[in-house]
């Protein structure tokens, strides 16, 4: 992010909804477990909500991948160097710059959308589900889950703790010493990064009974996904980690 950013600055990040992120903010964004600043040149929203596309300055060309709420932590209100503070400023673009920008908000707020739904239309078919199912078992047959919980209770997902399925117990006190109220199970396809389906879990109370339990909320596929048994297979290992933990799980009906 030269120059505007430099080396042994120090950033002041605020929190911010992804949808009020404006194009030339310097958004702080998670990515492979790692944080970095950049610029944001492009806004959209596919089938995982609002996102923001984003960029270094010391570059004109490319740009990084689409970063939803989940992996944005705020944007950059004031840099300190040197005992001084300044105040980041948003970059406009223009030409060939301004021309990436129209390129791609014209393929994923138009075409792209089009050409979704010809596919969703595809997956209605009855052959769909069986084919694409096949074609997940012969080439993406390692599977991956990942289970995300708010680092404090009420908190959302945009700041979270990552756990392995096989050691995560909701039961236990790992909220600042409180109880889990809410996780999400994600799964993944081999080495990708994005979660091809997920269930939130979310903790309840009966009072006519005095006890907890867990339902499944929020539960969704990827749209190239949909139609196939990914989401059942993310809610039968929910419902392994809960029998684990010695709770248990209520379906609606």
């Amino acid at each position: 992010m030269l120059p505007c950013i430099r080396p042994g600055d120090t950033l002041k990040v605020q929190s911010c909804p992804v949808g009020r992120i404006r194009v030339g903010d310097i958004a702080v964004v998670r990515k492979n477990g790692l944080l970095f600043g950049h610029r944001a040149i492009a806004k959209g929203e596919d089938e995982n909500g609002p996102y923001i596309v984003t960029r270094p300055d010391r570059t004109g060309d490319g740009h990084d991948s689409p970063a939803h709420a989940e992996d944005i932590l705020g944007i950059v209100t004031r840099i300190e160097r040197n005992g001084k503070t300044s105040i980041p400023t948003q970059m406009p673009l223009d030409g060939i710059g301004k021309l990436r920008v129209v390129l791609w908000r014209w393929w994923h707020r138009d075409a792209r959308a089009r050409l979704l739904r010809v596919f969703e239309r595809i997956q209605r078919m009855g052959y769909y589900g069986p084919v694409s199912s096949l074609y997940l078992k012969v080439f993406h047959p390692i599977l991956r889950f990942e289970v995300r919980s708010p680092l404090e209770p009420g908190q959302s997902h945009d700041v979270y703790r990552v756990y392995p399925p096989d050691r995560f117990d909701p039961s236990q006190a790992l909220q600042g010493g409180e109880p889990v109220r809410e996780w999400m199970l994600a799964l993944y396809l081999g080495t990708t990064r994005v979660p091809a389906s997920w269930v939130t879990f979310v903790r309840a109370y009966d009072d006519s009974t005095g006890r907890n339990f867990w339902h499944a909320a929020n539960a969704g596929s990827r749209t190239r996904y949909r139609g196939t048994r990914l989401q059942q297979v993310v809610f039968c290992k929910g419902m392994d980690i809960i029998a684990r933990s010695g709770m248990a799980l209520e379906v609606e009906k």
